[in-house]
């Protein structure tokens, strides 16, 4: 039977999400990872490098999560309002992105700002907000 890389990345990933929002960071075992995801630990470190880069692409799957589910429809105000409302909504039901954030805000404080993949990854959703707001033009500036 063939190896299916991408479904065992994807429950390494489910596995990791759960540890991580659970033991954040710092106290999260590439052995409890492996062990609910039912793959070798060896996996975690072929696929993903070490446990801080899993962690990355765990925060990284949630944003991108995030940022398909709950999108900004029409323009104005009123567009703005019913966005925030559904992301409050969204985070009040799954609260795995706030609190994979809240862990790495805490254990790695100065590192999570001005992160370009960040960034990159909800250029979209900002653009978003900016066409929702007639009138305002975007301001660039180097990330």
């Amino acid at each position: 039977m063939a190896w299916d890389t991408e479904r065992t990345k994807r429950l390494l990933l489910e596995a990791a999400t759960a540890e991580f929002c659970q033991f954040g960071l710092a106290g999260a075992r590439v052995d409890r990872i492996a062990a609910a995801a039912g793959v070798n630990k060896e996996r975690i470190y072929q696929y993903f490098g070490k446990k801080d880069l899993l962690f990355d692409a765990v925060i990284a799957s949630q944003l991108s999560k995030v940022v398909d589910e709950v999108r900004i429809e029409g323009a104005g105000p009123e567009a703005l309002a019913d966005y925030a409302g559904r992301l409050f909504d969204h985070h009040h039901q799954d609260a795995t992105l706030p609190r994979l954030l809240f862990w790495e805000g805490l254990e790695r404080g100065e590192y999570v700002v001005n992160r370009p993949d960040r960034a990159a990854n909800c250029r979209n959703k900002v653009d978003g907000v900016i066409r929702a707001m007639p009138g305002r033009p975007r301001k660039t500036r180097p990330i």
